[in-house]
């Protein structure tokens, strides 16, 4: 169910409320994230890797790179 902002997804299952995954959302995480470039690199490879074996479009760790 949709609602809100177009960048908004309401989970009726959940209750709650989460931002739609987004290119420009990722970008900005790892451009604005501070850590080295190669600790970039593997938040974002392990944040990937947490979505795809979950089957969920978010990590959870909201804010690093990859999520």
């Amino acid at each position: 169910m949709w609602a809100g902002s177009p960048t908004t997804v309401v989970y009726a299952a959940y209750g709650g409320v989460m931002e739609r995954p987004s290119v420009r959302v990722s970008i900005a995480n790892f451009r604005d994230y501070d850590a080295p470039f190669a600790t970039k690199l593997k938040l974002v490879l392990a944040n990937n890797l947490t979505k795809l074996r979950n089957h969920s479009g978010c990590c959870g760790n909201h804010g690093q790179p990859g999520c």
